[in-house]
């Protein structure tokens, strides 16, 4: 009896030392999660002299191609970051090879902290686009990057130079896709999946406004006008694209995003993945990117930035001014919020 009653008194003591250890374990996990997301270092000045007012954050989605995704991480490795703190995370979906694991593993980032994670269930691409930005990661922006693209060496020199000029206040993202005749340093009307740059404010204000679509109005299908032979035809096809939902958004919402697609900033290889079933596997070339000259990264600054409205079209992306300024859009997407019977979500508000 003696006996049975020590080894139970051993038993115990071991269950709760396993416990302890833990639950330690979990708030030093959770510690470190801070201290990646918070601490990030003092504010460093710019090549123009401005004091960074911001912090960035860099993510990549990793779907199943491990040697478009290497390429990526090397480009992101050249970038000149200029002593700032721009952490890392890479978010690998399910059903990917284990060389993509392997591949953002094993990559080395000396730039702030990075995180690997593998998801635990298939998300494919609107999905993955929806759940890039944890909550817990609060950064001011984010630069979402997927990964058949490459990034030049000086973006973040020209994001951090022109958002602080600028002022991160009026900067609700970054539109680096080329776009046709439209001047550095104007505000444009685009869903672009092309490392697209988000404030906080915005990408989660368009998580929510998803979530409510779904929940109030069963079967809501984000139709635009003017997209009918690419957005909306995709929609009717049942595709998993996540554009659509961003160009709704953005039309309901009346955002506009800087625009410095002229200075051929992010490559896009369009290579074969979710959404590009048709497209060469893998291009072995990489991008051979010609230096930009500071000074037209300053003439991107302009005093009365024009605002243009670019629709996504069955001949290509497709630009125009917009007759007034943003508020003419926010109050279009106002009509189309009512004619589509929509006010059981809330009234639109402009973020």
């Amino acid at each position: 009896m003696l006996r049975y009653r020590i080894l139970k008194l051993r038993g115990d003591c071991l269950l709760s030392l396993f416990l302890l250890t833990l639950i330690f374990g979990l708030i030093l996990r959770i510690i470190s999660l801070c201290r990646e997301t918070f601490n990030h270092e003092p504010l460093s000045k710019a090549p123009g002299g401005d004091v960074e007012p911001f912090s960035l954050l860099l993510i990549v989605l990793g779907h199943s191609r491990p040697s478009s995704l290497q390429r990526l991480l090397n480009s992101l490795s050249k970038v000149e970051w200029l002593h700032s703190r721009v952490d890392l995370r890479i978010w690998i979906d399910r059903g990917s090879p284990r060389d993509s694991l392997r591949v953002a593993k094993g990559f080395i980032w000396s730039h702030g902290s990075k995180i690997v994670r593998i998801r635990k269930v298939h998300y494919g691409l609107l999905k993955s686009w929806l759940q890039a930005w944890p909550l817990w990661d609060r950064h001011d922006y984010a630069l979402i990057l997927e990964d058949d693209l490459e990034i030049h060496p000086q973006v973040y020199q020209a994001f951090r130079y022109l958002t602080s000029k600028i002022g991160s206040r009026d900067v609700d993202g970054v539109i680096f896709q080329r776009l046709q005749d439209i001047p550095c340093g104007s505000f444009v009307h685009f869903a672009s999946s092309w490392a697209p740059v988000f404030s906080r404010r915005v990408f989660h204000d368009f998580v929510g406004w998803y979530n409510a679509r779904r929940t109030c109005v069963p079967g809501f299908q984000p139709f635009v006008p003017g997209h009918d032979k690419t957005y909306n035809h995709w929609l009717r096809e049942r595709r998993d694209v996540w554009s659509p939902w961003l160009r709704r958004y953005l039309y309901e919402k009346g955002t506009v995003f800087l625009y410095v697609g002229s200075l051929g900033m992010v490559h896009n290889h369009h290579e074969r993945g979710s959404h590009q079933t048709e497209a060469p596997a893998f291009f072995v070339h990489r991008k051979i990117w010609p230096k930009v000259e500071w000074n037209r990264i300053q003439e991107c600054v302009l005093q009365n930035s024009p605002v243009f409205e670019c629709n996504n079209t069955q001949d290509g992306v497709q630009c125009g001014p917009v007759d007034g300024d943003r508020r003419a859009l926010l109050r279009r997407g106002i009509k189309g919020f009512l004619s589509d019977k929509l006010w059981i979500c809330g009234a639109p508000r402009a973020v």
